[in-house]
């Protein structure tokens, strides 16, 4: 059975400011910070939230677009509620990132339930006894700055970038995004791709992998390597 899915796209609110030694390091602690918050809209990104809540001008206008290089030391704090689903007998409950940009970590109801720091893959998390079902939920994404993060990384002699580009390296975020001959330098953030809760079955394949270690054009067949993964719930069979 595949899971069934509900999405958590849409209109999240946005928090942000300058990231500092000792600021807010959970949910509790950012309701004291007096910190500006606009509307989000997700998937998207940090700066086309502040264009439309009028906090940046349109960016892609003159040199404009360096009115973003002071944004690159901010975190962002993404709030949203939502009503989880029903889960049935040894269904798990999973929240699922499409993609996260880039340095998140995400609590759900205050609890943290983990970290991300990889922007090019999805992120999973295991959410089952901490959502209360049919009732509203808090999740909130903090968005760490990359720039910072890339910035007290360890290089190898051998390592190379553009000019004022090294804070790349030890990121794992899209290049381009520190300036390239095909764009200016936006280090962006944001939750670019869908959120979703999961429903996830008792029994369900967890990942299925397959190749090909030989073929016979002759007879019309090949041969087949198959690695599975298939999880069972303790008491569903």
């Amino acid at each position: 059975m595949s899971p069934k899915r509900s999405t958590l796209n849409g209109t999240w609110e946005l928090s942000y400011g300058r990231s500092v030694p000792g600021g807010p390091s959970d949910p509790a602690e950012l309701t004291g910070q007096g910190w500006p918050t606009v509307a989000a809209k997700v998937p998207g990104n940090v700066e086309l939230d502040l264009i439309r809540a009028g906090v940046l001008p349109e960016l892609s206008v003159g040199n404009r677009i360096y009115e973003l290089l002071p944004y690159e030391r901010y975190e962002w704090w993404y709030r949203r509620s939502f009503t989880a689903p029903l889960a049935g007998p040894g269904e798990q409950v999973h929240l699922v990132f499409e993609g996260i940009d880039c340095l998140g970590t995400v609590w759900v109801n205050g609890v943290r339930v983990g970290a991300t720091d990889n922007m090019l893959i999805p992120h999973r998390f295991d959410v089952t006894g901490l959502v209360r079902s049919g009732a509203d939920n808090e999740l909130v994404v903090r968005l760490a700055p990359a720039v910072a993060a890339g910035d007290q990384g360890e290089l190898d002699p051998v390592c190379f970038a553009f000019p004022g580009n090294h804070a790349s390296l030890t990121v794992r975020k899209a290049p381009h995004m520190y300036g390239w001959d095909i764009m200016p330098r936006v280090v962006t953030a944001g939750l670019w791709r869908e959120v979703a809760l999961e429903l996830v079955p008792a029994v369900h394949w967890r990942s299925v992998y397959w190749g090909v270690r030989a073929t016979d054009p002759d007879r019309r067949t090949a041969t087949v390597h198959l690695i599975w993964d298939f999880a069972v719930h303790p008491g569903s069979v």
